[in-house]
């Protein structure tokens, strides 16, 4: 689903919001179970979840190239 960039700006603003810094202690079961997905150190974390929520297969599969 292509979603505009007005529409990007407001789902960043709102994922950034939901997004803390967390210990390690706190990521372990969800790593455990397969619910943590790795960003590289280049990369915006959140500009990436955008990408994943708005299904933008073609920006997703540049980063998996990368």
């Amino acid at each position: 689903m292509k979603i505009s960039p007005q529409e990007q700006e407001i789902l960043y603003a709102k994922l950034n919001g939901e997004t803390a810094r967390m210990a390690w202690r706190e990521l372990q079961r969800y790593f455990a179970s397969g619910h943590v997905i790795s960003v590289g150190d280049g990369l915006d974390m959140v500009h990436v979840a955008v990408m994943m929520a708005s299904d933008d297969t073609e920006g997703i599969s540049r980063l998996i190239g990368q």
